[in-house]
C-alpha cells in the first residue's frame, strides 16, 4: 500500500501549531482567507462534526462582527448495514446538503460550508438527476395545482399523508392548507392556497402548529427510498468547478484510517479512497489546507508542502486547581482563590495587548461574572468582551507567522478565548444543539419514560385508553417492514400493540393505594369519565389556588363590608347554582379573580343564610410586610364560591 499525496496544482498548504481547541477559529479564518463558493472540511472523526460547526459559526460571527454569512451544513456517515440508530436523523441531514447544492448552481448564492469526513464523501449518493427529476420547487405567489401537489407528495416523493404534520416525511391536508415537513429541512413548512395560487409559505412549529417566519421559496426533496440507485462517492457529483478542501489533523487520520488514505501498488483499490476524490476532481480549481497540532510525518501532504507556524495553546493548562482535595468551606475558599487567581492572570495579559474574550452559556452567567469583577478591586480595570456561546474550551493565540486576525476586534496580535468552565471551575459536557430540527415536544414525565427501567407487568396509562399492563418491546412485521412496537395488556387479556414512536401517549401508573389497579377497557367510556372527574378536581383545586393569590394581591378595607341589597343578596342566591355549575366548563372565568381593576367580591358563607359583600380597593399592591394573615383567615372561615361584578350603591 502506497499512501495518497496531494499534486503541486491542488496549492497544498499546511498549517502546524493549532491546539485542539482553537482549531475551530483557525478554520474559520483559513476558509475566510481561502474564499470558495463551497467549503469542504474533513473532521478527524464523526463525533467532531456537531461541535465544529459550533465552533465555526461563533468564530465566525466573532470575526465579521455580525450575522454569520455563510451556510453550514453536516454531511454525516451513513451507519452500517443493519443498524438502524440515527439513520433517518443522518439521511435527512445528508439529502439537506445534495439539495443545497443542487440549488446553488449556476448561482452566486452565499457560500457554503459543508462539515463531514472523509468516510462520508465516499459513501454512495443519489444522481444529481435523480434528485432533480423527483425534488419540488415551490415559490410563494406562483400558480401550482393543489391536488396534483398532494398527490405527487404521497406517490412521486414518498411522504406519509397523516392528520397533523410533525416529522420529517409528513404532510397534511387540511382544507385549503396543505402542511409539509421537507426531509431536507429542519422545520416544517405550511403552504396557504387559495384556489391554485399559492399565497404564502410559512414555516411553523410542530408542537404548537402556529406559524412564524414567511419564506419565498420552498424546496422539498423526495424521500431517500424514492431516489433509487445511488453511486459510491456520489457527493462530488453534486460539487461545483472551485472547492477549497481543509483537512483537520491530517496525518493522524491518515494513521486511523489507512485504507482510504492508501492505495494498491498492483491492482485497483477495491474501496473508494481519497485518490478517488482527487481522480474526481482532477480538471477543477481545487485548494487543499491542512490543520495540525504537530508536524507529523504522514499523511497526504507531501514533505516539500509550505508550512506555516501558529502559535496556540490551551487556556486550561494555565488554570490554577483547588489546592484542597476534600469537599466543605476549605475547598470553596480554595476554589474562588484558584479563579481569582486566573482572571488576575487574564487581566496581566489584556494589560500586555492581548484581547481577551469570555464565552458563557447564558446570560445569567455572564451577570454573575461582571459582579465577581466588580468585587476584586485588581480586576475593576479589566474589562474582556463577554460573548454567549456554547464553546468547550478556550485557547489563547499569540503572534506568530499564522496568526488570527479577526477584523470585528480591531488590531489585535494575540488573542485569548476563555470558556465558562474555566473560569467558574466546572466542566459541563457538550450538548451541541447545531441544526436540531424541530419536532413535537411531550410532556417532560412522558419524555423521561425509560422502558429499560420498567418491567413486564408494571402498570403504565395509555392516554386514551387507561391503565394497562406493559408486556415487553417486541418486533412486528407491519405493512412489509419490520418495526419495534410496545405491547400493553387492557381488561379482558385485548393486547395493543403500539408504535415506539407514539411512546408519548405512555406514561407511569402512580398509585396511592397498594392494591393492583383495575385495567382499562379498550374501547370502553369508563376511562373518559374518570379523566374528566380527575380534571374538574383538578380546576376547582387550581381555582382555589388562584382565590388566595387574588386575596394575597389587594389590599382589604375592611370598614367597607356592608350589608348587601336584599334584592341583591336574592339575585346572587338565583344565580349561584348556574356559577357552580359553570365553573369546571368555564375555566376562563377564573381570570375574573386576577383582573386588577376589580371592585367587588360576593362572599356566601358555608350555611348559605348569609352573603356579605366586601369592597376591595385597588389602591396599592400588597407588599411583602403587609399583614395579609387576618384577612385570609376571615375568607376561609366566610367564603364558600367567589363572585365578581357585582355593583352596589
Amino acid at each position: 500500500m502506497k499512501p495518497v499525496l496531494l499534486p503541486e496544482e491542488y496549492s497544498p498548504r499546511l498549517l502546524v501549531g493549532v491546539a485542539e481547541p482553537a482549531a475551530g477559529a483557525y478554520i474559520e479564518q483559513v476558509a475566510r482567507e481561502r474564499a470558495a463558493p463551497v467549503t469542504v472540511i474533513l473532521a478527524r472523526a464523526a463525533r467532531q462534526l456537531d461541535g465544529l460547526a459550533e465552533d465555526i459559526l461563533f468564530f465566525h460571527e466573532l470575526a465579521i462582527g455580525s450575522e454569520p454569512r455563510w451556510e453550514v451544513l453536516l454531511y454525516p456517515e451513513l451507519p452500517e448495514a443493519g443498524a438502524d440508530a440515527g439513520l433517518f436523523e443522518r439521511q435527512c441531514d445528508r439529502l439537506a446538503v445534495l439539495a443545497a447544492l443542487a440549488e446553488r448552481r449556476g448561482k452566486n448564492d452565499a457560500p457554503l460550508v459543508i462539515i463531514t469526513t472523509l468516510a462520508a464523501v465516499l459513501q454512495p449518493a443519489p444522481k444529481p438527476d435523480a434528485l432533480a427529476a423527483r425534488e419540488v420547487r415551490l415559490q410563494a405567489g406562483a400558480r401550482v395545482n393543489f391536488a396534483e401537489l398532494a398527490q405527487k407528495l404521497g406517490t412521486t416523493l414518498g411522504y406519509d399523508s397523516e392528520a397533523l404534520c410533525e416529522t420529517p416525511g409528513q404532510f397534511a391536508v387540511r382544507g385549503g392548507l396543505l402542511d409539509v415537513y421537507p426531509y431536507n429541512a429542519d422545520a416544517p413548512a405550511r403552504l396557504d392556497f387559495f384556489g391554485d395560487e399559492l399565497e404564502s409559505i410559512r414555516r411553523f412549529d410542530p408542537t404548537t402548529q402556529l406559524t412564524s417566519g414567511a419564506l419565498t421559496e420552498l424546496v422539498i426533496a423526495p424521500a431517500p427510498r424514492a431516489l433509487g440507485v445511488e453511486t459510491p462517492a456520489g457527493l462530488l457529483n453534486y460539487l461545483p468547478t472551485v472547492v477549497h478542501w481543509i483537512a483537520h489533523e491530517p496525518a493522524p487520520q491518515a494513521l486511523e484510517q489507512t485504507d482510504l488514505f492508501a492505495v494498491p501498488e498492483k491492482h485497483h483499490a477495491p474501496i473508494p479512497t481519497l485518490q478517488t476524490v482527487l481522480t474526481a476532481r482532477d480538471d477543477n480549481d481545487d485548494t487543499w489546507t491542512g490543520l495540525a497540532e504537530l508536524d507529523e510525518a504522514g499523511g497526504p501532504f507531501p514533505v516539500e508542502t509550505k508550512r506555516s507556524l501558529a502559535d496556540s495553546e490551551s487556556t486550561l493548562m494555565h488554570r490554577p486547581l483547588a489546592s484542597v482535595p476534600v469537599l466543605g468551606r476549605t475547598r470553596l475558599e480554595s476554589d474562588q482563590a484558584a479563579q481569582r487567581d486566573f482572571l488576575r492572570m487574564l487581566a496581566k495579559w489584556a494589560k500586555e495587548g492581548t484581547t481577551v474574550v469570555i464565552v458563557t452559556r447564558a446570560d445569567s452567567e455572564a451577570g454573575r461574572l461582571r459582579e465577581i469583577l466588580a468585587e476584586d478591586a485588581a480586576l475593576r480595570g479589566f474589562s474582556p468582551l463577554i460573548k454567549t456561546g456554547n464553546l468547550a474550551a478556550g485557547f489563547r493565540a499569540r503572534a506568530a507567522a499564522a496568526e488570527l486576525v479577526w477584523p470585528a476586534l480591531g488590531k489585535n496580535r494575540s488573542i485569548a478565548v476563555v470558556a465558562e468552565g474555566e473560569i467558574f471551575g466546572r466542566h459541563r459536557q457538550r450538548i451541541s444543539t447545531f441544526r436540531v430540527r424541530r419536532l413535537p415536544q411531550r410532556h417532560r414525565v412522558d419524555q423521561l419514560l425509560d422502558f429499560s427501567e420498567i418491567a413486564e407487568g408494571d402498570y403504565l396509562v395509555h392516554v386514551a385508553q387507561g391503565v394497562c399492563r406493559f408486556r415487553g418491546v417486541r418486533k412486528l412485521e407491519t405493512k412489509g417492514r419490520i418495526e419495534e412496537v410496545i405491547s400493553l395488556e387492557f381488561a379482558d387479556n385485548v393486547e395493543l400493540h403500539l408504535p415506539l414512536h407514539e411512546s408519548h401517549l405512555l406514561s407511569r401508573y402512580v398509585g396511592l393505594a397498594k392494591i393492583a389497579p383495575k385495567l382499562g377497557k379498550v374501547g370502553g367510556r369508563q376511562w373518559e369519565k374518570t379523566r374528566h372527574e380527575a380534571e374538574r378536581a383538578t380546576l376547582d383545586f387550581a381555582a382555589e389556588l388562584l382565590r388566595l393569590q387574588a386575596v394575597a394581591r389587594w389590599r382589604f378595607n375592611h370598614a367597607q363590608v356592608a350589608r348587601a341589597d336584599k334584592r341583591e343578596v336574592q339575585r346572587a342566591r338565583n344565580g349561584r347554582g348556574a356559577h357552580r355549575q359553570h365553573m369546571h366548563v368555564r375555566p376562563q372565568m377564573l381570570e375574573l379573580f386576577l383582573m386588577p381593576h376589580a371592585k367587588t367580591m360576593l362572599l356566601v358563607n358555608d350555611d348559605e343564610s348569609e352573603i356579605l359583600e366586601m369592597h376591595i380597593r385597588a389602591e396599592q399592591p400588597v407588599r411583602a410586610d403587609d399583614d395579609v394573615e387576618p384577612a385570609i383567615a376571615q375568607l376561609r372561615q366566610h367564603l364558600f364560591l367567589l363572585l365578581g361584578g357585582t355593583k352596589t350603591t
